[in-house]
């Protein structure tokens, strides 16, 4: 977080826009370089002033912070993230900057030391996340098969623990109410990835009282509405679904294709196959920062809050799965 006073002064415009925006997602940052973000034309972005004019200018105003930020500075910046990624490996072998992990505590790092440099004053928070952890290898199958991890299906990140033996339902993407009408409470919700995020999914099946929800990939994964939740670095369909917040009942995400579209198959014959879900969780806290960089400058009693991210996906190989 950054916190400024405004001024007619530039406070290191360009490490701030570079730092800003590497945290946020990358489309955002293509879109400054074609000139489209928020509508601006090309040419409030193109041709942009010199860096002696953007750091002598006051840049006070939409039009003149985009016209100064170098999508070369953000580049730099994605890859000293991506170095902290490679760096610190989960046991998949993985770059992961996750939240509570070194990586990310890593990342952190390299955006204080950053705003200090620009002089402002940095101030680090922490607090304690408490989650739910996966022991064990989960199980997800029916009667004549048992699906393998990470080849057939993949936990959601923040799925809930526990074992469930229940016919499965269709039910399109989920990522509206309607299309649970007609659900049967205590059956598994079979979802295909769709347009919306997982939350919106599982929120859904969870109020439709499913017992469990299975997401599986749409036929084109490659085409995955949300692509900063998938691996670039892996075109594979089977990855960690990210949720963002804790659920209380299983969720397998993101099944391959073949297997959700096999059971859909299988559902509309008229042979409604029964699954067998089974996870076991533990609680677990680790440990996350607010990092807030407040300027010297300006008027003390009127203060502009920026926020980012250091977690973002930014379409870096990091995060397994999610590919904030």
């Amino acid at each position: 977080m950054v916190t400024s006073k405004p001024t007619s002064r530039i406070l290191g415009l360009s490490l701030l826009c570079g730092v800003i925006f590497c945290l946020l997602q990358l489309p955002v940052a293509a879109q400054i370089e074609d000139g489209l973000l928020n509508g601006i034309s090309q040419k409030a972005v193109h041709p942009a002033p010199s860096n002696q004019t953007c750091e002598s200018r006051s840049n006070d105003t939409p039009q003149k912070l985009l016209e100064c930020i170098r999508p070369s500075q953000l580049w730099q910046h994605l890859a000293v993230f991506q170095q902290i990624s490679d760096q610190n490996p989960d046991h998949q072998g993985h770059g992961n900057r996750d939240t509570g992990t070194n990586g990310y505590k890593q990342s952190v790092q390299y955006v204080g030391h950053l705003m200090q440099k620009a002089g402002y004053k940095v101030s680090v928070q922490t607090y304690q996340v408490f989650a739910r952890k996966i022991v064990g290898v989960p199980e997800f199958g029916t009667a004549g098969e048992n699906y393998v991890l990470m080849r057939d299906f993949a936990v959601a990140r923040l799925s809930g623990g526990g074992s469930v033996k229940a016919l499965v339902q269709p039910s399109g993407t989920g990522c509206l109410p309607g299309d649970f009408a007609g659900f049967i409470p205590g059956r598994v919700a079979l979802l295909e990835r769709g347009s919306c995020n997982f939350d919106a999914q599982v929120a859904n099946a969870q109020a439709a009282h499913a017992a469990a929800v299975v997401i599986y990939a749409a036929r084109d994964a490659d085409l995955d509405p949300l692509g900063q939740f998938v691996d670039f670095g892996d075109h594979s369909t089977v990855f960690q679904a990210r949720l963002t917040h804790q659920v209380n009942i299983p969720v397998i995400g993101l099944a391959s294709y073949s297997v959700g579209s096999d059971l859909v198959q299988r559902y509309q014959t008229g042979n409604a196959p029964q699954v067998h879900i089974d996870i076991r969780t533990e609680p677990t806290s680790v440990t996350d920062y607010n990092l807030i960089a407040d300027s010297p400058f300006g008027d003390p009693n009127k203060t502009v809050v920026i926020e980012g991210h250091a977690r973002q996906r930014l379409r870096i190989h990091d995060n397994p799965g999610d590919r904030p």
